[in-house]
């Protein structure tokens, strides 16, 4: 099972919420599909000079709620 590194930007800079998985997605913490069913989708936002981009990564419910036990 990969586990993302802690020092990823990504996961200090994401706000995490449940939302329904309409199209099919890889999970971040367990690589497995998540598709029609209700996941953790993380959104980190970056700017700089040019227009603002938006980096989405999802983790499955079950994975997301481990992972956040674990103290992540």
């Amino acid at each position: 099972m990969p586990i993302p590194d802690l020092i990823d930007p990504f996961y200090r800079k994401a706000f995490w919420e449940l939302k329904f998985s309409w199209l099919p997605h890889k999970c971040a913490l367990s690589n497995k599909l998540i598709w029609l069913e209700y996941a953790y989708r993380g959104v980190a936002g970056w700017s700089g000079p040019g227009e603002p981009a938006y980096q989405y990564k999802w983790h499955s419910s079950t994975e997301h709620l481990i992972w956040k036990l674990k103290g992540n």
